[in-house]
């Protein structure tokens, strides 16, 4: 006789494997043919094998200027303790500088030096605090630098930046610099030919750098054009799970599904079953054509903002709706979470016909 069904049979003895889970279910009345259509209804296979690299895009500048940047830190009793490490993301050219510390101060007097003697127009590092400190962002708005930041599902856009810092580290035979022998090293990376532009950094000219942006322009549309690359909103997919740092790794693929919301640049926000959302590049998603949709997004969790209220110059929030009528209390900078010197969309429309205080009309548009 029958108890209960499948679903709760499954989450008491939830296997993956079809042949371990039928005993179970036969006991409790089941067909095997019930069985299979719930599998496959609901229980995707494990995937060891995928190759999503055809929607890889390149990483590359849009015009001249354009540099990623990180914090190179030492061992404790190290002298200097870090360097802020940027790179050109087109010509490769590297630059370092050694730090008192980590913090926001010292991040400050680096980029003041940095932009003074470079000019950048483009930045983009990960989200640390130090990085997003307002006196930090204050001094990019001062000179009109579009600052960007990684998402948290595609941290692979500071690929160059992560692979400098791998570089130098591996031509440092110690585990931390001195002054001295980084700006060996620097002075080396950049007289060397690298192999995705075969010049070395420093014979890289503003030539070099527009045939260089218009290959990359040309490889990027040949790969967002593929008829497989666009998801229709609706979709169902899976995401493409990262290696494990300790043990095996038993899939590819996320057990669960989410559903495509919105595009995103040339990713897209996915949603949940309770509409948290996150925004993933496009190859790390799969469609998949079967399987449970997730309750939710786990650490990413977060909800769709639907509108905006109103806002508070005294505490800088806005005050928004969620998708579901949920209103909440918002600091404004974290709608401009992955680009901190530009307006978002949605603040774009809400103060469309409004007088903005000082606090807003610092930001781009």
């Amino acid at each position: 006789m029958k108890r209960g069904g499948l679903e709760e049979l499954h989450q008491k003895h939830p296997w993956r494997s079809i042949n371990k889970f039928m005993p179970y279910a036969l006991k409790k009345g089941y067909s095997e043919a019930e069985v299979k259509k719930y599998f496959r209804d609901n229980v995707l296979k494990d995937k060891l094998k995928i190759n999503q690299s055809q929607y890889y895009l390149p990483i590359y500048g849009k015009s001249d200027g354009c540099y990623q940047f990180d914090t190179l830190i030492q061992s404790r009793n190290a002298v200097p303790p870090a360097f802020l490490i940027f790179i050109n993301i087109n010509s490769r050219k590297a630059y370092a500088y050694p730090m008192n510390n980590k913090g926001k101060d010292e991040v400050l007097r680096v980029m003041k030096h940095f932009i003074n003697s470079n000019k950048p127009t483009t930045l983009t590092s990960d989200q640390d605090s130090a990085y997003l400190n307002q006196d930090v962002i204050d001094l990019m708005l001062e000179n009109n630098i579009d600052y960007r930041t990684t998402e948290d599902n595609n941290h692979n856009i500071l690929g160059i930046i992560n692979r400098l810092m791998r570089t130098l580290r591996d031509l440092n035979k110690d585990r931390d610099f001195t002054t001295d022998k980084m700006n060996d090293i620097i002075n080396l990376y950049n007289n060397t030919t690298h192999s995705s532009t075969g010049k070395t950094p420093n014979e890289f000219t503003a030539e070099d750098e527009q045939k260089y942006i218009s290959q990359m322009e040309s490889l990027t549309n040949s790969i967002t054009s593929q008829e497989t690359f666009a998801l229709k909103k609706g979709s169902k997919v899976r995401i493409v799970l990262d290696n494990p740092v300790i043990g095996k790794k038993r899939s590819n693929l996320s057990p669960e599904c989410y559903i495509v919301d919105s595009v995103n640049g040339y990713g897209y926000n996915i949603i949940a079953k309770d509409k948290s959302v996150a925004t993933y590049p496009r190859h790390k998603l799969v469609i998949s054509t079967n399987g449970k949709i997730a309750e939710t997004l786990n650490n990413d969790k977060r909800g769709i903002i639907s509108e905006i209220i109103s806002y508070n110059p005294k505490t800088d929030k806005y005050k928004v709706i969620y998708e579901g009528g949920v209103k909440d209390e918002i600091k404004a900078k974290n709608l401009r979470e992955t680009n901190p010197t530009q307006l978002s969309r949605m603040e774009i429309e809400f103060w469309k016909n409004k007088e903005k205080p000082p606090s807003i009309t610092k930001y781009k548009i």
